[in-house]
């Protein structure tokens, strides 16, 4: 019995696996991309027929730092990652929900998302302060950082820190089966659905 009900199981999931449902909620339909500039026109070159539009961003980090990366993006950036629902807060360990609304940055004062409440941290040696702005991740999940420190662009400009590209890529159809190539070529791909 167990084994007819192993064999039925099986089955189920592989027809769901060739019909493209999705047991796990809806499917990616972009990528976000880090890099330089040269890997990022890399990659979109190589996916030009899979991508439909894109949108550029920078943000900056310590490109010596891999483990507990903090990075800073200017509200700009924010804007543009919230317009594409991809700011997202952290409902428990696996469910994310776009945020309602941005929070409100001006001058030196920061936004700092994080797992846990804190109102500083350090980036490439700058001390950087503000309020902690809650769980919130880029995409779903913790894909290049682990604390994101929102700034005003003015002081985003003025930050000293090693400076990588963040590009939005809208694809035709589930990038999955382009993600590991796409990962030789960039610092790191980031699978995630974006809002229409």
């Amino acid at each position: 019995m167990k084994k007819k009900l192993g064999i039925v199981a099986t089955m189920i999931l592989v027809l769901v696996m060739a019909t493209g449902c999705s047991l796990f909620g809806p499917k990616a339909n972009g990528l976000i991309m880090y890099g330089t500039d040269a890997q990022i026109k890399d990659a979109l070159e190589s996916t030009k027929n899979d991508v439909s539009k894109t949108d550029d961003f920078a943000l900056k980090y310590d490109a010596k730092q891999a483990d507990d990366r903090v990075i800073a993006i200017s509200k700009s950036t924010a804007q543009g990652l919230f317009n594409n629902g991809l700011l997202q807060q952290v409902k428990d360990k696996d469910t994310t929900e776009a945020i309602a609304k941005l929070p409100e940055v001006t001058g030196d004062n920061a936004v700092i998302f994080a797992k846990t409440d804190t109102t500083v941290t350090e980036l490439k040696g700058v001390k950087l302060a503000g309020q902690y702005g809650g769980d919130i991740v880029i995409g779903e999940s913790r894909g290049f950082a682990q604390t994101i420190v929102l700034l005003d662009d003015a002081a985003w400009e003025k930050l000293n820190a090693d400076k990588l590209g963040l590009t939005v890529a809208h694809f035709k159809k589930d990038p999955k089966n382009l993600l590991v190539d796409l990962s030789k070529k960039l610092e790191k791909a980031q699978m995630v659905v974006i809002k229409k």
